[in-house]
């Protein structure tokens, strides 16, 4: 039964018993990407990674030769993994920033980031001091966005920043900076839902 599977999956002791491999702590659920993923390599041998259907196909085998349960449909095998994924719940960028000790130099930066990166040219027609106290404020709202959005999930926050420029301006490499192991670059395509 797919209870047999969870538990197999969730890491029931051997006892000792020579050969057999555990599977605890290999699937988990990442809140960041939105999906189940394999933590380390799995006892069935494929590699720490994304959760595929070859992983599910091969677990099932791997039940039946190593913990001699029955072969069982695939549904069974899917509801295993969503319910020991849900059980082990993991967000990277949560991690990462809660991991920070809170340490400050004491140089201030949150409001000039922006203005050092870009370095804008002040558009015609527009003050430059109030262009400044402009690039300050997105520059601030957008990185205590970035962070609230993890720390919070669903936080209101209604705005976009957009960075216009020629190609190679270094608009990618900004995003890309910011959002380091985390950053994608998404082939969205503009006006289709």
């Amino acid at each position: 039964c797919r209870e047999n599977v969870v538990l197999a999956l969730d890491g029931v002791p051997n006892k000792g018993v020579p050969g057999i491999k555990d599977a605890g702590g290999v699937i988990a659920f990442n809140d960041f990407t939105n999906n189940v993923v394999k933590l380390k390599a799995t006892p069935w041998g494929t590699p720490a990674g994304e959760w595929l259907e070859e992983d599910e196909l091969e677990m099932g085998d791997w039940l039946v030769r190593e913990h001699f349960l029955p072969s069982m449909p695939r549904t069974g095998l899917e509801e295993a993994v969503k319910m020991v994924a849900g059980r082990h719940r993991f967000h990277p960028v949560r991690t990462y920033l809660e991991s920070l000790d809170g340490t400050w130099d004491g140089t201030k930066r949150l409001a000039s980031w922006l203005l050092e990166v870009c370095s804008p040219e002040v558009p015609a027609g527009v003050d430059e001091v109030d262009n400044r106290l402009y690039l300050q404020r997105v520059g601030s709202w957008l990185i205590m966005a970035m962070c609230q959005r993890v720390l919070q999930p669903g936080c209101k926050f209604d705005y976009m920043v957009i960075f216009e420029g020629p190609q190679g301006a270094g608009k990618s490499t900004l995003a890309r900076t910011l959002g380091g192991e985390w950053f994608a670059d998404t082939g969205l395509v503009l006006g289709d839902k």
